[in-house]
């Protein structure tokens, strides 16, 4: 807006003298809706003529003291309103036919696509033609349609997809909104996070995808024009189920993730559970065990994990819940599941077993209840890449959950400026020298990544190892990271590509106190790792 020009109550009105002090295009019928869209008019019936300033207008006239090019005084609502839009809404002329089946907030499927092509490809940017063809065009924001948009987005920039009826395409517009938030930079070509902000929206992202972003379909009557509505029938639940595995080398800080995730929750609302070989369907979900009552023994359904956390999410539904999962990939999910697994999908309910169905009932939750996972319900878990599996996962699993890759950071701060805290993490070798733990894994991890056996799978994370103090002392180094490169790494690979030369084996490291030092030593120098020395203090180094 760049007019001081009180508005009229007839929004009509307040455009034609808006477009006759600027050099833009006469009142149209587009224009009246775009400004519903970001929610300046209320819109009370379906004439134009009928339509009021908002109260997101007044706050905005408020903020700018009338002066509506004063644009950095209401930044903050642009950026809501913007991210407010929602397609497919009453006001969509196409809500009936083309975009029927669409129910997205745009703003936030672009963020997604614009950090996914960022993260693969180093420039956290799209062309015009890719958002109109692969992010404009997207119905839902999911796995489904992000992961399909970056594939066709890289395959079209490969030259090896081609964009059949492109005219159809050009007639969409939205990226002109976009053009007004502040951390977007748009070219005539091109839409890309500027570089100072790509952490903001990293940040924007995860709070939607956690459902703590509460967002409208639009601010003012977007459902029936015709009939008087109550507002609140408006909001949009984007508490939407999380399901998600972390996953990336041992130690890459997995777990750690997710408890920065829950930071805040209250115990209550998290179940935690570990899978191994050995875990089952009836250690998940329960059954009849036998239980003394009154010295007299009987058997009763005794609820496992998975029951738990759902019984508590169907009775308070105004609270999160969250299922934790460490090591998924270590048990049986076919076996473990059972017959939850297909309300992975969240569309479907099932029949419980009948132990299942009494034990509901008699918490209150019906005699005939069916199972469906309630959208308070999600599920978190961890997964090591490097674990040699006795079950892999199927496909159909891993389709019903988002995946995300936790990366290893070799540089004192990650790419959301936070600080690594394993930079500063030393190994002693003794009471005068010591390497860096950081310059050890960055060696080692080229080394492994280099060797086609191997790859990104067996490298060493951050936190592979836990210091006291910041410090590893050299026998719980030798216990635990030699014996895993030895054993899980390094074993089996011929030795011009291995850091163990002349035949050195884990048994050579011992006894420790004579042999320990001599061979790390050996490893050191072979991946050129510098030794530095303690100074006079012990704690500062140089």
């Amino acid at each position: 807006m760049h007019s001081k020009e009180k508005a009229n109550d007839n929004f009509e009105s307040f455009f034609e003298t808006l477009s006759k002090e600027l050099p833009i295009i006469s009142p149209t019928h587009r224009m009246t809706i775009n400004s519903y869209y970001v929610g300046l008019p209320e819109r009370q019936s379906t004439s134009y003529k009928d339509a009021k300033p908002s109260q997101v207008y007044y706050r905005i006239k408020e903020l700018c003291k009338g002066d509506f090019s004063d644009t950095s005084s209401y930044q903050h609502i642009i950026v809501e309103q913007i991210e407010k839009i929602y397609t497919t809404n009453e006001l969509d002329e196409k809500s009936k036919d083309l975009r029927k089946d669409f129910d997205i907030l745009l703003a936030f499927f672009l963020y997604k696509i614009l950090l996914l092509v960022g993260d693969i490809t180093g420039s956290y940017q799209i062309s015009k033609e890719e958002f109109r063809y692969f992010v404009a065009s997207a119905k839902q924001y999911n796995l489904y349609y992000y992961s399909t948009s970056i594939s066709l987005i890289l395959k079209y920039r490969n030259k090896e997809f081609d964009i059949p009826n492109k005219d159809n395409f050009t007639d969409i517009r939205f990226h002109k909104l976009f053009e007004n938030l502040y951390f977007l930079e748009s070219s005539s070509e091109n839409i890309k996070i500027r570089d100072n902000y790509i952490d903001l929206v990293r940040q924007k992202v995860a709070d939607y995808e956690l459902g703590k972003t509460q967002i409208e379909k639009s601010i003012h009557n977007l459902v029936s024009l015709d009939t008087p509505q109550n507002t609140h029938a408006n909001i949009i639940d984007l508490k939407a189920p999380i399901q998600k595995i972390f996953f990336g080398a041992p130690g890459t800080g997995k777990s750690h993730k997710i408890k920065e995730m829950l930071q805040g929750i209250n115990e209550e609302q998290i179940e935690r559970v570990l899978f191994y070989p050995e875990y089952d369907y009836h250690s998940f979900i329960g059954s009849y065990k036998p239980i003394t009552k009154d010295d007299n023994i009987c058997y009763e359904f005794v609820p496992q994990v998975f029951t738990n956390i759902y019984v508590k999410a169907l009775k308070n539904k105004d609270k999160d819940y969250y299922l934790v999962i460490e090591e998924i990939n270590r048990g049986n999910c076919a076996e473990i599941f059972g017959d939850i697994f297909q309300l992975l999908d969240r569309h479907y309910s099932i029949t419980p077993s009948k132990e299942l169905q009494e034990y509901l009932k008699s918490q209150n939750l019906g005699t005939n209840h069916k199972l469906s996972l309630p959208n308070n319900l999600h599920i978190l878990a961890t997964m090591n890449t490097s674990d040699q599996s006795l079950f892999p996962m199927d496909s159909a699993f891993k389709r019903r959950f988002d995946f995300e890759y936790i990366p290893i950071c070799y540089e004192e701060h990650n790419e959301k400026g936070l600080k690594n805290m394993s930079f500063d993490f030393v190994v002693r070798l003794n009471e005068t020298e010591y390497f860096k733990w950081i310059d050890f894994i960055k060696k080692v991890n080229i080394r492994i990544k280099a060797n086609t056996n191997l790859g990104m799978d067996k490298c060493l994370g951050n936190y592979f190892i836990k210091p006291k103090d910041k410090k590893i002392e050299l026998e719980d180094f030798i216990h635990k990271v030699i014996f895993y490169l030895y054993n899980d790494v390094f074993k089996d690979e011929p030795e011009e590509d291995s850091i163990f030369k002349d035949n050195t084996s884990y048994e050579d490291f011992f006894p420790m106190a004579s042999n320990a030092l001599e061979k790390l030593k050996d490893i050191l120098k072979e991946l050129e790792v510098e030794i530095r020395t303690f100074d006079s203090d012990n704690e500062n180094t140089h």
